[in-house]
């Protein structure tokens, strides 16, 4: 597709597609003609030059790039009163083709921005587009930029949690002394439970897709964090209570799966440690529903975390220095006996490597006071 003509059904092409009901999208190798006789239901052509089979979005590499060339000279928007309804049309589509290049492309992103600000897109299917980019293209699943902007418009969605509740959270409520979750509740966007699954669903994926992927858990945090904080919230309905908690129980098993069978994930074990003091709180201030409460105290439990992260120490015979920090984090909220068995085992550890973490965990010891739970 080398004339002007082609490019710009091509372009419309990439819109129509990604406008489907779509079960994934991906970047293949190739230009359009290499899979030209794939039985698939739309064969690519030069007017529609990408694979569509079963709600599978195949997008050939080659042709993604010629669109980009032809994309990323779109207008940059500070008001629309220069830009008329198909201008406006075709600033969406090209910023589109920019950012499955280039998903951090700030402008192509910041004009995005403006024009559903100005109402002339839709900030519900900007969600969607990123959905789909987030589950399947790699460097749309790491990147820094593309996680903050479905934020903004997570927020602007489904308003702040203060916001739906109609009231403002005080200082020195008990929102405001959960450990970990530091950010500002009145930043935090409402999430009914379908869409918090939606959410942690998306994260799931985009770590499959990139392992160690520190902003989609830096994601999944956030998440969290929205849900924590209205389940502080004493007027939240029953039924919304028990969902989120179901949520939440099932987002801390998950990640502790996901640790287990990824050890060298150190973004994961993080994340896992970093919650799991909130959660606690939640659960002994009597905030998470008494249908999962026990479910998730018990496998909350430091002694529960510390036998997975022993586990950890030799990952199939491989020593993983993540199974060491995630035990030693573990230690001082272990019972005396645990913590000398653990750390017997940890100092036995023929590791010539960790012979510093070794000299360090013998001070560290020394400092440890009694357990707190």
């Amino acid at each position: 597709m080398p004339v002007a003509e082609d490019i710009e059904a091509g372009i419309q092409a990439l819109n129509e597609g990604l406008g489907k009901d779509l079960k994934s999208v991906e970047i293949i190798p190739g230009d359009w003609s290499d899979w030209a006789s794939s039985p698939t239901e739309t064969p690519p052509s030069a007017s529609f030059p990408f694979l569509l089979q079963e709600g599978n979005f195949g997008l050939p590499q080659t042709v993604l790039r010629r669109l980009y060339l032809a994309s990323v000279a779109f207008p940059r928007v500070k008001s629309t009163s220069h830009l008329d309804d198909q201008e406006i049309d075709r600033t969406l589509k090209q910023t589109m083709c920019v950012l499955i290049v280039n998903p951090a492309h700030q402008t192509a992103l910041n004009t995005r921005k403006r024009l559903i600000s100005l109402g002339k897109h839709s900030p519900d299917k900007e969600l969607r587009l990123l959905e789909l980019l987030q589950r399947g293209i790699k460097t749309c699943a790491k990147e820094s930029a593309l996680w903050a902007h479905r934020r903004w418009c997570l927020l602007l969605v489904n308003g702040t949690i203060d916001n739906h509740f109609q009231t403002q959270v005080e200082p020195g409520t008990y929102i405001r002394r959960i450990p970990s979750l530091t950010e500002d509740v009145q930043s935090l966007p409402f999430l009914s439970p379908k869409s918090a699954g939606t959410e942690f669903s998306i994260v799931w994926q985009a770590c499959k897709l990139y392992p160690r992927n520190y902003h989609a858990w830096s994601h999944c945090h956030y998440a969290l964090n929205a849900c924590c904080s209205m389940l502080a919230h004493e007027s939240l309905p029953r039924p919304v209570r028990r969902e989120l908690s179901n949520v939440i129980l099932d987002v801390f098993r998950r990640l502790r799966v996901w640790t287990e069978d990824h050890a060298s994930d150190f973004s994961s074990i993080h994340h896992l440690l970093t919650i799991r003091p909130a959660i606690r709180r939640l659960i002994f201030a009597g905030l998470i529903d008494e249908e999962y409460s026990d479910r998730l105290q018990n496998e909350s439990t430091a002694s529960s975390l510390a036998e997975s992260a022993d586990g950890l120490l030799l990952y199939f015979g491989e020593p993983k220095e993540s199974g060491w920090l995630y035990l030693q984090y573990l230690l001082p909220h272990l019972s005396s006996d645990e913590r000398a068995s653990y750390a017997k085992h940890m100092m036995e550890l023929d590791i010539p490597q960790w012979e510093v973490h070794r000299k360090h965990l013998v001070e560290f010891l020394q400092n440890i006071p009694e357990a707190n739970e």
